[in-house]
């Protein structure tokens, strides 16, 4: 192991026997990493071109279980609006109280069922997904119970969520 990387794995040790306050300030010293680097962040000046990859930040700290339902709303919205391959399984590149949490999803837009998949639509219907779920079920066709429940419960708080693709 090289000194860096031997200083850096010492690093991470120490961190976790560091109380919340002192972590902070440690974190807080090193260099800011931009994970939306060569990212365009999905909004007004986003015309729904194809992406490859796709970085979600969210503005808060999400436990696993969390991460694993905003996925999965997001893999809802893209497969109801641009009905193409299944998301990958989420990277978790940050996911710190002070920074939020940052996932990178890969998804090729290239390969759609879709004519002129609506993007935009997809990324609205994933927001909204993301904090209340997605739809309740109307019928019991998944199964015995299902009707009124949802396939993924949303975050149901304020959590904000910006996308960025690539």
């Amino acid at each position: 192991m090289s000194n860096v990387n031997t200083a850096v794995a010492a690093a991470i040790l120490l961190l976790g026997a560091l109380s919340p306050t002192d972590r902070a300030e440690v974190i807080a010293a090193f260099p800011t990493i931009n994970p939306f680097e060569g990212y365009q962040e999905v909004g007004y000046d986003y015309e729904g071109d194809h992406f490859y990859t796709l970085r979600v930040e969210f503005s808060r700290e999400l436990t696993a279980d969390e991460i694993s339902r905003a996925c999965g709303c997001i893999g809802y919205a893209f497969r109801a609006r641009i009905r193409g391959e299944e998301l990958s399984d989420p990277v978790v590149l940050q996911n710190t109280g002070r920074a939020g949490t940052v996932v990178e999803l890969s998804y090729d837009t290239t390969k759609t069922a879709s004519d002129d998949p609506d993007l935009i639509a997809a990324f609205d219907d994933a927001a909204t997904y993301i904090e209340l779920g997605t739809p309740i079920r109307k019928t019991d066709r998944a199964g015995k119970g299902t009707k009124g429940t949802r396939l993924v419960e949303g975050l149901n708080d304020d959590t904000k969520v910006r996308f960025f693709v690539n």
